[in-house]
């Protein structure tokens, strides 16, 4: 299973020696930079199950990230029988409330009961720690963190080498070694930017681009359907 020091370990690998130019971060540094991006593309899936109280608001905290969570699909479960035909609100039957800086509420068109359960599923940040119990990343998104992660460094790498690079001189004749190392650089960035984009599935060479948004679930599959009971009154439209 992954770890940051897994990941860290195989940047390292990847990038050899650039993690020594001048003016480039430390590899673990470039590690939290490359969760950062494959988040955005690949977020941890969190699933959160809400006991009824007999009210309509619940609070949706951490690992909820305003401006970051989306919900994705909201499942009611009646007297809390996770073995009964799965019932799935639709997205006229939930909202989000958003009165203060605070950890925004969960708003149904239903009050669930003590008995009743709310299965919320959202998107969250990724955790990513040195042990792998805590970690959220699977063996693919560690595999696309790293390259992600290296792919930074080395542009850096390059930018501080051609940095050295004497103005108003040509770089090949003055500075041989520089030059080469410059591209090198480049060259590997390029590499693992396009190993990172195929291990999630994005790029220019992929005709199909994952993504994730909040959308009502397929009623059609076995086993599912959405919640049919009558909505609230005409208070629930403000």
């Amino acid at each position: 299973m992954p770890s940051r020091l897994t990941i860290t370990q195989e940047v390292a690998a990847l990038v050899g020696n650039a993690h020594k130019e001048s003016g480039v971060l430390t590899i673990a540094e470039y590690v939290d930079l490359g969760v950062r991006d494959v988040e955005k593309v690949a977020p941890r899936h969190y699933r959160r199950i809400l006991t009824g109280d007999g009210t309509d608001e619940y609070a949706l905290a951490s690992p909820w990230e305003r401006g970051f969570s989306i919900v994705e699909r909201v499942r009611w479960v009646a007297g809390a029988d996770y073995n009964a035909k799965a019932v799935w609100l639709t997205q006229d039957q939930w909202e989000l409330d958003y009165e203060s800086d605070e950890d925004p509420q969960i708003r149904f068109s239903l009050s669930p009961s003590t008995s009743d359960r709310v299965v919320v599923e959202h998107t969250a940040r990724h955790t990513l720690t040195d042990a792998t119990a805590t970690t959220t990343v699977n063996d693919t998104e560690a595999s696309a963190t790293a390259r992600r992660a290296a792919v930074l460094l080395l542009r850096a790498a390059a930018a501080s080498v051609n940095s050295r690079v004497p103005q108003g001189t040509d770089e090949d004749f003055a500075e041989p070694g520089i030059g080469s190392a410059a591209a090198e650089y480049r060259r590997l960035a390029d590499d693992y930017q396009k190993e990172y984009e195929s291990l999630l599935g994005i790029g220019a060479d992929v005709p199909f681009v994952a993504t994730y948004a909040s959308t009502s679930a397929n009623y059609n599959r076995r086993n599912e359907s959405p919640l049919t009971h009558p909505r609230r009154s005409a208070s629930w439209q403000g």
